[in-house]
């Protein structure tokens, strides 16, 4: 898709980054939109020095594999996030070589390293004519949005001349799935990737309608009389829950893969196990909203609401005087995120970003590679052992599921019933 003679401020990536295969300056907004968030997730992982290289590289990258940007996708910042994790991959393995080569310890190099940068910031700031003499210090390399259009000029001069550099740029912008990534760390960057998500909050009325491929669990007969659990044939789930909880819901499950398969409906009424149809006036009612406003937004507060909700064996709620916290219970509560992630309830892109923070807290969370949703989309697992696990992109770090539920959209929609295009 190409985008010829355009003249107005774009906002939609895909449409941005369209332009810039005719109009290369185009690529600025994508620079100036992500270029600080990016800066901001490698400085945390590498400090301010290598952070402000590895976004470099990684933005010349992009703009040289912007040809194969997929235009379905509105959002580049997972895109660019891959790119920035596959530089930082690739400076790693650099400066291990170089250790290596000096035959000195990792930990022992960083430290003289640190030293040494520190030395040269003093320097550089008690020298008198670096006030007076602008872009020569490191201070004066910022990342800030107001100045991101003037170091993307320079990049897009490296990248002009870059056909007599030899050595080769990488043709796509996908980074491989990240080999030896800490839980936390995948979990802190689905967060960064869930905040920049664009999700219409639901308004009074409407539904939250959630679509997943689901196994249920189906209760059967043991030989010796006793029951237990088999699963079942995997079924496409769509969900419609009142956003408010005034309306009936609605769930619909009809085999997976089978087109013109019959469907079973179930209906969910507004208050449980009282239809909305025949509640009698002043009969209690506590609606089951598809979406709640009062959810925290940042991660402590979440992992509190989190416990709050959450019952242990005992009995008390997890996280309170009388219930431990950790072990089993933090098992539970990542159980119940998995519940809110795929269980057709809508979260703000504030409140899904906290969810992952929170979670990326807990200890014994672990890394499952290469897992595979019941939609049989390719990921790396996060979980806890024998519990719950998420499964997220394994390049885009985007949410897709979990080992029981794969989560294939969510939208907001009118009526139950309704089916997005």
């Amino acid at each position: 898709m190409r985008v010829r003679g355009v003249a107005t401020q774009l906002t939609d990536d895909a449409a941005i980054i369209a332009a810039s295969l005719d109009d290369p300056d185009r690529f600025a907004q994508v620079y100036e939109k992500h270029a600080g968030k990016l800066y901001g997730y490698a400085y945390r992982r590498v400090g301010r020095e290598i952070a402000e290289d590895v976004v470099a590289d990684a933005f010349v990258a992009a703009f040289r594999a912007r040809h194969t940007y997929d235009p379905g996708y509105p959002n580049a910042f997972p895109w660019l996030l891959a790119i920035v994790h596959r530089e930082l991959a690739r400076h790693h393995r650099t400066e291990n070589a170089r250790y290596r080569a000096l035959d000195i310890p990792v930990g022992t190099v960083r430290s003289r390293l640190n030293r040494a940068r520190r030395r040269m910031r003093d320097a550089l700031d008690a020298d008198p004519a670096r006030s007076s003499s602008a872009g020569n210090g490191i201070e004066d390399r910022r990342w800030s949005l107001g100045l991101a259009g003037g170091v993307l000029a320079a990049l897009l001069v490296v990248v002009t001349v870059g056909a007599l550099v030899r050595g080769g740029w990488p043709a796509g912008g996908s980074a491989p799935p990240p080999v030896t990534a800490e839980a936390a760390d995948i979990l802190r960057t689905a967060a960064l990737v869930a905040h920049e998500a664009d999700r219409p909050v639901p308004r009074a009325g409407q539904f939250v309608f959630t679509e997943t491929v689901a196994s249920p669990i189906n209760q059967v007969q043991q030989p010796d009389g006793g029951f237990g659990t088999v699963q079942g044939p995997r079924v496409l789930r769509q969900t419609w829950l009142s956003a408010d909880g005034t309306r009936d819901g609605l769930v619909r499950d009809r085999p997976y893969r089978q087109d013109g398969a019959g469907s079973d409906d179930l209906v969910l009424p507004a208050c449980p196990a009282v239809s909305s149809a025949d509640a009698a006036p002043g009969r209690s009612c506590t609606p089951q909203a598809g979406f709640d406003a009062g959810m925290p937004d940042n991660p402590a507060a979440v992992l509190d609401w989190l416990r709050t909700g959450v019952s242990s064996a005992a009995g008390p709620p997890v996280g309170s005087a009388a219930a431990p916290v950790g072990g089993v219970a933090d098992a539970l509560v990542f159980q119940r995120a998995g519940e809110l992630l795929v269980g057709g309830r809508y979260l703000t892109p504030g409140q899904r970003s906290a969810l992952f923070a929170a979670l990326a807290s807990l200890p014994g969370v672990t890394v499952r590679q290469q897992v595979r949703d019941l939609a049989n989309r390719d990921g790396v697992g996060v979980g806890m052992a024998d519990g719950t696990t998420l499964i997220f992109d394994a390049t885009s770090y985007a949410f897709l599921g979990t080992t029981n539920s794969a989560l294939l959209r969510q939208a907001t929609v009118d009526e139950a019933g309704d089916v997005p295009l």
